[in-house]
């Protein structure tokens, strides 16, 4: 994607003369740009490297969460440091941020390499997004915080718009049902989140380990969960030319890794009711994207059910509790 900003290039030089007493040896723009920033790799004589970002100066990086993020998560989420603003009078104005750079690649472009073998590679993926995921966990209920979730009331009012629509006919029944669990939430643990996993934003080394989640600019607290849905990233894909969900042949050992993964992380304790009320809300997030304009080739309609019949599977985490429950 490429930045509305333009070119920043001499802009970026400014900022980096200021801020780092060590002159880099190179200065290179990212090759995936956000609309409203422009990212630039710094790399220095003894091999480190840093990230340099300039936003619009409405497009600030709220520090404090990103600190409160890296308390839960350490190294998995980059530490970011205000570098002040950049740009004349009668020109463009905005702000820079420094931010560590994280070990390896983007996701995306990890599953495209040639070496790349989903058979081998997918179950240390996924054991490596569930084990993030499961620390996002603050292991404080909403209801101990005081706290409201804006995301939630967000996903609310879109069910209640989608539910209006002719796509949703068959859905409303569930929909309402869903709506009716609302305050199963609360007993659920808040999780931080940055409002947008998804495997651009997720960073795997050379290794296949997950090094870390980018893209902090819009901290949320959310019910755990609301995230738990990227399981149906991993386990199975969309087929456009069948239009199905296709699950991976490892679906089972993707899904163990994952679970076992969040559930060993997530600072609170795991029974019955919990399992049942983290789908409640896997739930509630699938009624209220499936739908959206300019959603659909990440979000089929089609996909839809499949979302709201799953259950997380006891049994492959050795749970004496069956799937049927």
């Amino acid at each position: 994607m490429q930045s509305g900003l333009g070119n920043l290039f001499y802009e970026a030089v400014a900022v980096v003369k200021r801020t780092f007493f060590e002159p880099p040896i190179s200065i290179v723009e990212h090759s995936r740009q956000g609309g409203g920033s422009k990212t630039y790799i710094i790399t220095f004589a003894d091999g480190t490297k840093k990230v340099l970002q300039l936003r619009s100066a409405n497009r600030t990086i709220p520090i404090e969460d990103v600190r409160r993020a890296r308390h839960l998560l350490g190294e998995l989420v980059p530490e970011v440091d205000f570098c002040g603003t950049f740009g004349e009078d009668g020109g463009l104005h905005g702000v820079a941020y420094s931010m560590a750079c994280l070990p390896g690649m983007d996701l995306a472009r990890f599953m495209q390499q040639p070496a790349y073998d989903s058979e081998t590679m997918l179950p240390i993926i996924a054991a490596g997004v569930g084990a993030l995921l499961g620390k996002c966990s603050t292991g404080v209920q909403p209801k101990k915080a005081g706290a409201s979730c804006i995301a939630l009331e967000e996903q609310i009012s879109a069910i209640r718009a989608n539910m209006r629509g002719p796509k949703f006919n068959s859905y409303r029944v569930e929909m309402l049902k869903l709506l009716g669990k609302l305050s199963s939430l609360d007993e659920l643990p808040l999780a931080i989140t940055n409002g947008d996993v998804h495997f651009a934003n997720l960073m795997i080394d050379d290794n296949g380990r997950i090094s870390g989640l980018v893209d902090w600019e819009f901290v949320q607290d959310v019910p755990m969960g609301n995230d738990l849905d990227f399981i149906h990233r991993l386990r199975g894909y969309w087929d456009h030319d069948s239009h199905q969900y296709v699950e991976r042949s490892n679906c089972g050992v993707i899904e163990a890794e994952f679970w076992g993964a969040v559930f060993s992380n997530m600072r609170f304790p795991v029974d019955e009711e919990v399992l049942q009320n983290l789908e409640t809300c896997m739930r509630i997030k699938a009624c209220s994207v499936y739908g959206m304009a300019g959603c659909e080739e990440i979000f089929p309609m089609e996909m839809l059910q499949m979302e709201l019949d799953y259950k997380i599977p006891r049994s492959l985490m050795g749970w004496n509790i069956t799937d049927e429950v």
